[in-house]
C-alpha cells in the first residue's frame, strides 16, 4: 500500500498524508491512515471496510512501528505484521491476530504517519458468525409462525 501512496503522491506533487486519505475514501480494502502526534493518535482516517474504531488521544503503545518512530529506535521500510491488540481494542479482536502497519517517522513535525491494514479475519465476532434463518412459510400457522392479518 505505502508505495503505491508514495508513487502517486510524488506524480501528483500532494502530500503523502493528503494521498493516503484519499486512498482510504477509494479502495476496498481494510485499511486505514494515522496521524499521531507527541505518541498520541491525532486522527485517522479509516476505509470503508476497516470495521474498528480508534480513540483521538490514545498513547501509541511499545510493539509498533509508530512507538518505534517516536523513541527513535528504529525506521521502517517495509510494513511489518503486528499484533492486532495493540491498535485495536483487544475485546474485539481475536487472540493473536495481526494487522499489518508501515508508519513513518515525520520529525520536523514531532508525528508519524501510520497506514494499517487487515488482510485476514480478525474480528472475534461477526455477523457472518450468526445463521441464517430459516425462510418463513406464509402458509405455516403453529406457534413457531402465526398468520399475519
Amino acid at each position: 500500500m505505502a508505495p503505491v501512496i508514495q508513487t502517486v503522491a510524488n506524480e501528483s506533487n500532494v502530500s503523502f498524508s493528503a494521498t493516503a486519505w484519499r486512498y482510504c475514501d477509494l479502495v476496498s480494502e481494510r485499511c486505514a491512515v494515522v496521524w499521531s502526534k507527541s505518541g498520541k493518535i491525532s486522527w485517522y482516517k479509516p476505509s470503508q471496510e476497516f470495521g474498528f474504531y480508534l480513540k483521538r488521544g490514545w498513547e501509541i503503545p511499545k510493539g509498533t512501528q509508530a512507538w518505534e518512530c517516536f523513541s527513535g529506535t528504529r525506521t521502517h521500510e517495509h510494513p511489518e505484521p503486528v499484533s492486532a491488540d495493540l491498535w485495536l481494542d483487544e475485546r474485539v479482536v481475536r487472540e493473536n491476530s495481526v494487522l499489518w502497519e508501515h508508519s513513518i517517522g515525520l520529525p520536523s513535525y514531532e508525528s508519524v504517519l501510520s497506514l494499517l491494514w487487515i488482510k485476514d479475519r480478525i474480528e472475534r465476532y461477526s455477523d457472518y458468525d450468526e445463521p441464517e434463518p430459516e425462510e418463513a412459510d406464509p402458509y405455516r400457522l403453529d406457534s413457531v409462525r402465526r398468520r399475519r392479518e
